[in-house]
């Protein structure tokens, strides 16, 4: 039988309970961490139904879902579009400009926005528009065709408009506006936008930002979701957290 001399087990016995506090705080992270990533998950269900989703209590939500237009919600951008209005809708989808082409919606957008405009757990939260395309009005005529599942347009469930910022400039300005409007702080916001620059500008003022390079897919939808709790995480124990100042790209 092997033995080790007396000073070596405790120098050994000394290192372990030393470490046990790292230990202890690097498995509570990482237990919170799948926690709130699984409750993302079990917001959204692409598939078409909201399943297993928590309560208030244990998940965090925003109050106010902003979203960039061109590139996140939808494609192509409208200095792509050539012909432009009238435009159709052709599906649930898909809008066609007066050419034919269409504009289609990216990833699970039409889903998310149904999911925050009439899901229970999202009695509280909104949804807005910060977009700076250069065809104005032409994003009000699709965002007028674009419905969610109980008929409503975009544009309604955008406060008949109220709550769509659509003009060039900065996109702080943009949110400054939403929160003038709304009454909601910037820490209950989360954005999403497909441009680099514009989460950097937004991300300053204290709101979760995502970029979606490949537009409102369920990840950048789920990523948003996380960040965002774990941004409110962070605020309960008395520090900035993850969003303010930084990005999060997919």
């Amino acid at each position: 039988m092997l033995t080790y001399p007396l000073s070596l087990c405790t120098t050994r016995c000394s290192d372990l309970i030393a470490a046990l506090p790292t230990f202890c705080t690097f498995a509570a992270s990482s237990l919170i961490h799948q926690q709130h990533k699984n409750s993302a998950r079990s917001v959204l269900d692409l598939h078409g139904s909201i399943s297993n989703t928590p309560t208030k209590a244990v998940m965090a939500l925003p109050r106010l879902v902003v979203f960039d237009l061109d590139a996140c919600c939808w494609f192509p951008e409208m200095y792509m579009v050539r012909q432009g209005p009238p435009f159709a809708k052709t599906s649930d989808d898909a809008c066609a400009a007066s050419d034919g082409e269409a504009v289609k919606l990216l990833g699970c957008t039409r889903k998310v926005w149904e999911t925050i405009s009439n899901g229970d757990e999202w009695q509280d939260c909104r949804v807005a528009v910060a977009s700076r395309c250069d065809e104005p009005e032409w994003a009000r005529q699709l965002l007028k065709l674009f419905t969610i599942d109980d008929g409503r347009s975009f544009w309604q469930a955008l406060d008949d408009g109220r709550l769509a910022e659509i003009y060039k400039g900065n996109k702080k300005t943009h949110l400054k506006a939403l929160k003038e409007k709304t009454g909601v702080a910037f820490e209950d916001m989360l954005f999403f936008d497909d441009d680099q620059e514009n989460i950097r500008h937004v991300s300053e003022l204290g709101v979760v930002s995502v970029l979606t390079p490949e537009g409102v897919t369920q990840d950048a939808w789920e990523q948003g979701l996380r960040r965002f709790m774990e941004a409110r995480l962070y605020q309960r124990r008395g520090g900035p957290g993850p969003g303010y100042g930084k990005t999060y790209a997919k």
